[in-house]
């Protein structure tokens, strides 16, 4: 588990020190980068039974309908939609997000390694944005 969170969401994606050949033009970028994503997408997918208002609502992935009772997840910065657990996954990688930081662009969910790579490019060699 340890390893898959690593790499969903790098350390180096959401805290400097772990980027210390920056230079301090490049350390405001990546401060700047970092706030941003933090106050504009980031969220938690939490898991819980489908509760008796939503009964019969559509999951926002896949569209089957979920039932009371049946776990859901709900994200807070994509409004009262609820999904199956296997469909709160990453929109690039796929890889589950249930109980995990996401982040959201444009309405899709995103782990943080795939989110920083649609504003960023990423180092092939040390992996930082």
């Amino acid at each position: 588990r340890a390893k898959a969170l690593l790499q969903q969401l790098p350390p180096q994606d959401c805290d400097e020190r772990y980027c210390p050949g920056l230079a301090e033009e490049e350390r405001k970028q990546l401060r700047a980068f970092i706030a941003r994503r933090r106050r504009e997408a980031l969220g938690q997918g939490l898991a819980r039974p489908v509760p008796a208002p939503c009964h019969g609502c559509p999951c926002r992935k896949c569209g089957r309908r979920l039932n009371q009772g049946d776990p859901g997840v709900s994200a807070s910065h994509l409004g009262g939609h609820l999904w199956h657990p296997s469909c709160f996954c990453c929109h690039f990688c796929h890889q589950p997000l249930v109980d995990l930081i996401y982040f959201q662009q444009d309405g899709r969910i995103y782990c943080g390694r795939h989110h920083a790579e649609l504003f960023r490019p990423r180092c092939a060699s040390c992996d930082q944005v």
